[in-house]
């Protein structure tokens, strides 16, 4: 299955280890919503990891 698509607009995924089953992998990607750019991502992970 691909996992891009060129009407997505938004997409995530993320890795959750250590579930007592082994590592999980999520994805998601839709072509409604709104996302938030790659700079303003940066900017938020950036401002949390700084507290």
């Amino acid at each position: 299955m691909n996992l891009i698509n060129r009407n997505y607009r938004v997409m995530g995924f993320a890795n959750v280890s250590n579930t007592g089953y082994g590592n999980a992998d999520s994805y998601l990607g839709s072509s409604k919503g709104a996302g938030i750019s790659v700079a303003k991502y940066k900017a938020l992970v950036n401002a949390w990891a700084n507290k």
